[in-house]
């Protein structure tokens, strides 16, 4: 737009106009994203980058935030409980070898090779003990997160919704008062 007037081909009032008419229908989208389900498009950084945003909307800017970290934080525990399954499965598979290397030795019980696919067994049982441990705590973690990120998700519905019928959502010059 601003080039079209630079132009001579838009005039003034008529560029204002549209660039607010786009800076509404930005906000109408954000809106509208902060209402949906599809919770990875929200993104509160990046729409304090790209549009100017009413003062009145930081309460919905900072819910946005605080969504974002929820969803962060149970993203990277997520990947732990993932991380922590793939060792507890490799830990199962080192122990079948190692048990079946002990049964080919059961004739040699005093043998150090016997000693040291025991000790090696007892190490990978402690890993597996530890390891379960911190999947049980991660699980919980998880379940916590899953709460807060659904009563966060709740928050930034509720604001939206309330700036929408409020009047605090622009409303577009061709919707009138119905764009509400």
């Amino acid at each position: 737009a601003p080039q079209l007037q630079e132009e001579g081909l838009l005039p003034g009032d008529l560029c204002a106009a549209l660039e607010q008419l786009i800076v509404d229908q930005q906000l109408k989208d954000i809106i509208q994203v902060c209402m949906g389900s599809n919770t990875t498009d929200i993104a509160p950084k990046i729409w304090r980058a790209k549009v100017p945003l009413p003062t009145e909307w930081e309460a919905l800017m900072q819910a946005c935030e605080e969504f974002r970290r929820i969803k962060s934080k149970l993203d990277l525990v997520e990947r732990d409980i993932t991380s922590h399954r793939a060792h507890t499965s490799a830990i199962f598979e080192s122990q079948s070898r190692l048990r079946e290397n002990i049964k080919a030795l059961e004739n040699m019980p005093q043998s150090p090779l016997m000693e040291r696919y025991m000790r090696d067994l007892d190490l990978e049982e402690d890993q597996l003990i530890q390891t379960r441990q911190q999947i049980g705590e991660l699980s919980s973690e998880q379940a916590t997160l899953k709460e807060s990120l659904m009563t966060s998700k709740a928050q930034v519905q509720s604001i939206a919704r309330d700036y929408k019928e409020t009047g605090k959502m622009p409303v577009l010059a061709t919707a009138g008062a119905s764009g509400r």
